[in-house]
C-alpha cells in the first residue's frame, strides 16, 4: 500500500471530501483561521471514528 499526501490551501468555508468508490467517508470544513491555528469541522457517519492523533495513539495502545 502506498501513502498519498495532499497539501492544500483553503479559505474559511471551503470543504474537502474524503471518499472511497463506495461513497463519502467524511467532509472537512475550514471554520476559522488565525495566526496560530485553523479550526476544522468534520462531518461523518456515526460509524466513522475521528480522533486527534494523540487520542488515537492512546486508544490503539
Amino acid at each position: 500500500m502506498t501513502n498519498k499526501n495532499l497539501i492544500l490551501t483553503r479559505k474559511v468555508g471551503d470543504r474537502v471530501k474524503i471518499y472511497t468508490p463506495g461513497g463519502d467517508i467524511c467532509t472537512i470544513t475550514v471554520t476559522n483561521i488565525s495566526q496560530k491555528a485553523c479550526k476544522l469541522a468534520f462531518e461523518a457517519d456515526d460509524s466513522v471514528r475521528i480522533d486527534r492523533e494523540e487520542v488515537y495513539s492512546k486508544k490503539e495502545m
